[in-house]
């Protein structure tokens, strides 16, 4: 049974200097290197058992093994199956990850066929590097998960995330992540342009500070991240700030509040080249 990553963001902690910075990359090509080990040796195995390795056929099965691996991957990727949540949630995934492995070996039958050299490779070899492969492929997809969510769990990976905003832009954004961010997120403080520090609170967190505040706290904690929850009418405003925290060595994100995050954004196509919008 899949069981989801928690969801419930830490708030108001020390930053965690001993946990490793997070990141879904990370995952993402620890699942590539395992499929691809998984599909090679399959192959192989399969090929040197149930065949056996001469000269005659070995250029021919070792073509047909990397095809497979190649027009895999490629449809993997299209799939989605190597995203963060395809990973961490993998029961949801199933029928892509089967149905793009299987088109693998169709489109692999499709080729020889029209080679004319599908008589020679052996159909049990097919069958079971096909039954080895994609078994192999689904046992690892199961303990990459268990594996990341007892990491995430025990707080070996995290994300220090500083929030820098005010008012109900940012007190929404600070609801959305206690209600719905993974629970590798850890939000480590809050701070405001306008603050006064004289015990301003955002949802009763403490804000820390303004500005100046956040450029010293990221410089002697370890902060990874630094969300920006300021309205769009900040303008130039918004600007400056960017280009002061681009000094510092975090990443910087902006939280988008349309209609309080009622709808999920995505990158534009890359028709719209580096046009600055976002597709709904």
């Amino acid at each position: 049974m899949d069981v989801p990553v928690e969801s419930e963001a830490s708030l108001g902690k020390e930053p965690k200097e001993t946990g490793y910075a997070f990141s879904a990359s990370l995952i993402s090509g620890l699942s590539v290197l395992v499929d691809s080990i998984i599909v090679l040796s399959s192959g192989i195995a399969s090929y040197a058992i149930i065949v056996g390795v001469t000269e005659s056929n070995i250029e021919l099965y070792l073509s047909a093994i990397f095809f497979i691996f190649i027009i895999s991957f490629v449809l993997f990727h299209f799939a989605g199956l190597y995203q963060f949540e395809a990973i961490m949630h993998p029961n949801n995934y199933w029928d892509k990850l089967i149905v793009a492995f299987a088109i693998s070996f169709f489109l692999l039958l499709a080729i020889a066929f029209s080679l004319k050299v599908s008589a020679t490779y052996s159909r049990i070899w097919m069958s079971a590097f096909a039954m080895t492969a994609g078994s192999g492929i689904i046992v690892a997809r199961l303990c990459l998960y268990m594996l990341f969510k007892r990491l995430l769990d025990l707080g070996i990976f995290v994300r220090n995330v500083v929030i820098l905003g005010g008012g109900d832009k940012a007190e929404r954004l600070l609801d959305h992540i206690i209600q719905n961010g993974p629970g590798f997120v850890s939000v480590v403080g809050i701070f405001d342009i306008k603050a006064s520090l004289s015990g301003e609170k955002i949802s009763d967190y403490p804000i820390l500070g303004g500005l100046n505040e956040l450029e010293a706290f990221v410089r002697a904690r370890k902060v990874d991240d630094v969300i920006i929850a300021l309205p769009f009418s900040t303008g130039d405003e918004l600007v400056s700030i960017v280009g002061k925290i681009r000094q510092l060595p975090v990443n910087i994100y902006y939280s988008s509040d349309l209609i309080g995050h009622q709808l999920t954004f995505r990158p534009a196509p890359s028709h719209y080249q580096n046009l600055p919008m976002g597709e709904i």
